[in-house]
């Protein structure tokens, strides 16, 4: 590799590496702009080798050239009466899909969903807005999404905001806005109406390389995204704060519960599935938001209250 290396940069003055090396620009005639006519001389004969019916693709082949530098062209650029007409050359950037759009839908909504449910966890340290950002094909978007919640422009974007989780079940699953995350139920969920999503197109990438003597542009990335946004729920406090009230006005709101010791073990043992060891001491001085603490609440305290 190392020979390999030396020897690049010992090629002729006109050479790519020696002229990064040098830091001196390459000749403007040499980078062509998109909309700028190819001169004559970097014309090549092509001929059509291959079609894409659905993305309305042809595959053109440089006569006299090695396949590497096949392309694929619009077809509307090329017709069947004038495969021997010359073509400048670009480097592609499109590559037709193998799979066909409802298998490459299923895997990526699979990668999707999975996703979300991996965002779902409780935690106070990091923040719950959530950011996922996926590869997606353009016909994925437009056949599957494009017409999902209340589109609003925002930024250049068309933004998607969700009215209801059950908008996004038939493509992710009848539960995807939900995670149990222990034995225990406490669970982890999408907030509502706090979904959003668009679409992104990364930029480019370019580079611009030679073979033999002419100078050729190459596009790295061009890829869609599909940004995807919501808000982390807590189901812990959440449920935490149902118990509590839930325990509080079925079992002490009447003094005359004549099963109080009953009352107050079940009363126990609701806040235990929430952690909560002192559930006297938030109905007694209403900390109902307030970390447990220590109260020493005695079941003659129960029945006193």
């Amino acid at each position: 590799e190392f020979k390999k290396a030396t020897a690049k940069r010992a090629r002729h003055e006109k050479g790519f590496y020696r002229s990064v090396e040098r830091g001196t620009a390459i000749k403007a005639e040499r980078i062509r702009p998109k909309q700028e006519k190819v001169k004559k001389d970097k014309l090549y004969p092509i001929e059509i080798i291959d079609r894409d019916k659905c993305s309305n693709k042809v595959k053109i082949h440089y006569t006299g050239y090695s396949s590497e530098f096949d392309e694929w062209r619009d077809a509307t650029e090329v017709s069947n009466g004038e495969q021997s007409r010359k073509f400048g050359r670009l480097t592609q950037r499109f590559e037709p899909s193998v799979d066909s759009l409802p298998d490459r839908a299923s895997a990526f909504f699979y990668t999707l969903g999975k996703t979300v449910k991996a965002s779902l966890y409780s935690s106070k340290r990091e923040s719950p807005d959530i950011r996922i950002e996926e590869r997606i094909d353009a016909d994925i978007y437009n056949n599957y999404l494009q017409n999902i919640g209340v589109v609003k422009k925002f930024r250049g974007k068309n933004v998607h905001a969700l009215n209801n989780d059950s908008d996004m079940c038939q493509i992710l699953g009848s539960k995807w806005f939900e995670r149990i995350i222990n034995v225990n139920g406490d669970f982890c969920y999408v907030v509502r109406d706090t979904v959003r999503f668009w679409l992104n197109e990364k930029k480019t990438v370019k580079e611009f390389f030679y073979v033999g003597e002419h100078l050729f542009e190459n596009h790295i990335g061009n890829d869609l995204q599909l940004i995807f946004t919501f808000v982390r729920g807590d189901g812990i406090e959440d449920r935490f704060s149902a118990c509590m009230k839930d325990a509080y006005q079925s079992q002490y709101m009447d003094p005359e519960f004549k099963h109080v010791t009953e009352a107050w073990d079940t009363f126990q043992d609701r806040f235990d599935c929430c952690g909560v060891d002192d559930p006297l001491d938030y109905l007694t001085n209403n900390k109902i938001n307030a970390a447990p603490k220590s109260c020493g609440g005695t079941k003659a305290d129960a029945v006193g209250r």
